[in-house]
């Protein structure tokens, strides 16, 4: 894989990570140590984006692509926010994190997934 490509699924994630990790934050009950957490969910934003390197790849076909995707996306998270102290028991933190994560995980990938189908349109449109 080129460079040019992991640096820019690292900065997508980075770029969608961090509206939503802003957002998290707020919801999260408090803003002590907001620096310490906003490049904590910068970085895991980061590995968001290098996780969806995933795609670009033809040996796995889509199914399994994405529920390999969610599985490393939702490790990232929880793992995150374990080290931030959100709980403190990890059952308890994966059972306040899941219901976010996948309303925000599938209308992250709803978005992603009708930009991706647009774009395709357009260039089909334009090779006629």
């Amino acid at each position: 894989m080129k460079m040019k490509n992991i640096m820019l699924h690292i900065a997508v994630g980075l770029g969608i990570g961090s509206v939503v990790s802003t957002v998290c934050i707020a919801l999260m009950e408090g803003v002590d140590g907001t620096l310490f957490q906003v490049f904590a969910w910068l970085f895991a934003s980061a590995l968001y984006g290098a996780v969806s390197l995933i795609y670009d790849t033809d040996f796995w076909p889509l199914p399994l692509q994405i529920a390999v995707h969610l599985a490393l996306c939702l490790f990232i998270t929880l793992i995150t926010a374990w080290k931030l102290g959100y709980a403190e028991h990890f059952g308890i933190l994966a059972l306040r994190i899941m219901p976010s994560f996948l309303i925000i995980y599938f209308a992250v990938s709803v978005i992603l997934f009708a930009a991706n189908h647009r774009r395709a349109r357009q260039i089909n449109e334009k090779l006629r």
